[in-house]
Order: C-alpha cells, then sequence, then structure tokens
C-alpha cells in the first residue's frame, strides 16, 4: 500500500519529527511504499539521529514564504503545494497527517483520498496566543467541522483526545506512538548520570530544572541534557550555556547523534522531564531503556505512560522532584525495582507491536469504508 505522510518539519530532533519519522519507519517495515510532505527537510542528515533510512520519497516547498516563528500561517500557505504534488505523481492510497495540522489535511480530503488526522497537538491550542493567530483561527473554525466529518481522527494520548474533543467532539481513537524496544534497551555498565532529552526551547524550564539539579548537592552525580536545537532558539541555548559555564557536572548535547543518544540511555541512572506534554516520547524511550523517569505532567501524556511510585514517579514542584531523585539515588533496590518495571511498562504498553496493530487497523477500516 501506498501512504502520504503529512509533516511539518523534518529538521530538528524534536518530538514531532520523532514521530513523523518513527511512524514512517515502522509503516516501512510493514512492507508500506511511503512519501513525505513538509515544509522544512534534512532527512539525510537526521537519518542517523532517527536510525531511519533517507530512501523515502520526499515532496517539499522551495522557498517558504513564512519563517518558522508564524507556524500556523507557514504550514497552511507553504504545505499545500508539496501535498498536491504527493497527491497527484505518488498517488496513495492513505494519507496521514502526523503534526496536528488539521487544514494539512484537506488537499488529500478534496481529492478524495482517505486521510488519516494522526494528532500530536491539537492546531486549536495556538487559537490562545496572538493577534495573527486569533485572526487566522475566524476562518478556520467553520472549516475545521467539515474536515473533522471526513478524517479519521487518532491522538498520540487520551490527554490530546480531550483536547480535540473539547474544540469539537467527535470519536478519537488514542495510539500511542511507538518505542522500538528491541533499540532502547537497558545497558549494564551505569554510571551516575541523570539524563534529560528534550528539545532546547524558550519554556521548558531548563533553568529551573538546572538550578533543581543544583539542590541535590551530588558532586558524584552529573545531569546531562540532550534535545534538538534550531537557529531561531540559539540565543536561548547560548543563555543557557553562560548558566552552566562553570558547572563540570553539568553536559549540554544538542544535536546529538542517534548512537550518542542510545549510549546516555543505557549508561544513564534515572530520567528527568521537566514539563508537561502531549505524549512525550523520550519518557517512552527512557523507559524502554529501563530508566525511572521523574517528570511533570501528572495531568498530561507522561501521567499516561509512567506508572507513579511504580516506574517512576510524578510531580509538581521542582522541590519534589529533587526528593524523589534523592530517594532513588539512596536506594539501589527502589532504583532497580523501578528500572524493571519502567522496561515491561514499555515493552507491554508502548512497543512497536502494539502500535502496529492498532494503526494497521485504523488503515484498513479507512481505507475500506
Amino acid at each position: 500500500m501506498k501512504i502520504g505522510l503529512l509533516a511539518y518539519d523534518l529538521t530538528t530532533l524534536a518530538g514531532g519529527t520523532n514521530l513523523a519519522l518513527t511512524l514512517g519507519r515502522e509503516l516501512q517495515k510493514a512492507g508500506h511504499e511511503l512519501a513525505y510532505a513538509c515544509v522544512y527537510e534534512d532527512l539525510r542528515s537526521l537519518a542517523g539521529k532517527f536510525d531511519v533510512a533517507a530512501d523515502f520519497k520526499i515532496y517539499r516547498v522551495g522557498a517558504p514564504v513564512f519563517g518558522k516563528a508564524m507556524k500556523t500561517y507557514n504550514s497552511m500557505l507553504n504545505h499545500s503545494l508539496p501535498i498536491y504534488r504527493m497527491c497527484r505523481e505518488f498517488k496513495p492510497d492513505v494519507v496521514i497527517e502526523t503534526g496536528g495540522f488539521l487544514l494539512s489535511s484537506a488537499v488529500p480530503v478534496m481529492l478524495g483520498i482517505p486521510t488519516i488526522y494522526y494528532c500530536l497537538e491539537p492546531q486549536r491550542e495556538y487559537s490562545r496566543g496572538s493577534f495573527m493567530n486569533r485572526l487566522y483561527f475566524t476562518p478556520y473554525t467553520l472549516i475545521e467541522p467539515y474536515l473533522l466529518k471526513r478524517v479519521k481522527t487518532c491522538a498520540i494520548s487520551a490527554y490530546t483526545g480531550r483536547l480535540i474533543r473539547k474544540h469539537s467532539g467527535g470519536e478519537v481513537t488514542v495510539i500511542y506512538p511507538p518505542v522500538d524496544t528491541e533499540i532502547f534497551k537497558p545497558g549494564i555498565e551505569k554510571e551516575n548520570i541523570i539524563l534529560c532529552v528534550l528539545r532546547f526551547l524558550p519554556g521548558y524550564r531548563f533553568e529551573e530544572m538546572i538550578l533543581a539539579f543544583r539542590r541535590l548537592q551530588r558532586t558524584d552525580y552529573s545531569l546531562v541534557i540532550i534535545g534538538g536545537l534550531a537557529k531561531e532558539n540559539k540565543g536561548y541555548y547560548d543563555n543557557l550555556r553562560k548558566m552552566i559555564k562553570d558547572d563540570t557536572n553539568i553536559t549540554l548535547l544538542p544535536n546529538a547523534d542517534f548512537s550518542t543518544l542510545l549510549d546516555y540511555y543505557k549508561k544513564a541512572r534515572f530520567f528527568w522531564y521537566p514539563t508537561g506534554a502531549y505524549y512525550g516520547i523520550s519518557v517512552a524511550e527512557a523507559q524502554s531503556a529501563g530508566l525511572p523517569v521523574v517528570s511533570f505532567g501528572g495531568d498530561s501524556g507522561p501521567g499516561e505512560i509512567i506508572i507513579d511510585a511504580g516506574t517512576g514517579f510524578l510531580v509538581k514542584t521542582f522541590d519534589e522532584m529533587v526528593e524523589k531523585s534523592k530517594s532513588l539515588i539512596n536506594n539501589r533496590q527502589l532504583r532497580e525495582r523501578m528500572s524493571i518495571s519502567a522496561r515491561e511498562n514499555a515493552v507491554s504498553r508502548l512497543g512497536t507491536t502494539t502500535f502496529c496493530t492498532k494503526f494497521n487497523d485504523v488503515i484498513r477500516r479507512i481505507v475500506s469504508r
């Protein structure tokens, strides 16, 4: 079967890019032929970071009209042409929108191609932003009901599903993005490392997490932060570098390759996640690698995939993050018990087998109706 994937940005190590490429990898393994339509793309350099082949067909815009800062307008105006070209030239049997930009699905819907809206983050959530965003969403709210009646809506978490239903109602199928539990495996040789894998982006509270690490007062431990870094966030990253310039126990690794990422997952003691999320793919990867997770977001994605006090701890403050981390550091039996439970949780609930079964069922149903 030919499957077209709609992805806004395939350039930076981030949750949305990870989702789009992981989905493509698993569908390719299942024997499907794939093509991507996107606005930004650097798939060859990302191939090593995500352990994916770089032989997908790619349809992208030549020169985007708006920059990445105007994400909604950028997607609407720049994405339509490569999507149309993909639909006409590649002729997919089904199209999957992977970023949450519902309007991107308008082209395949109008061409009569079965379309799945696999929502990472509901686009309507941006309507609470700037005046330009509110202006954009005035006509959007009129188009949204029409499209939602003509696509199959899936969500990456129950939290995301609730947000979709809040704005539009309707049926939503929850399918957790897959983590390859054969790749993300527990390591044998451990080091005193607290790992965080999260895109370097203002609003993710890295500054507060760094201060929390210092309050641990454990010079025998180090904090390693790995994440995607886009050009527009370089200034923010530079400020973080200045904040830790005299601290040899904190390491920032922007745009690390896949082998480096995997190595740290294997040798870290446990994992920190300083924010809520629509899902939190790195939280799933950490559990697959047998890392207990101390995370915010009990009312969002992380709260669904972490078993509180079983595979890690869900916290509401950084002081609580410090206290729970001290218990993991000081209690080896607790750490090892949570490590085993985290791995079991990932294999049974978050792995590729569960994902493929659910997603292939959705594809079969939408193509046959």
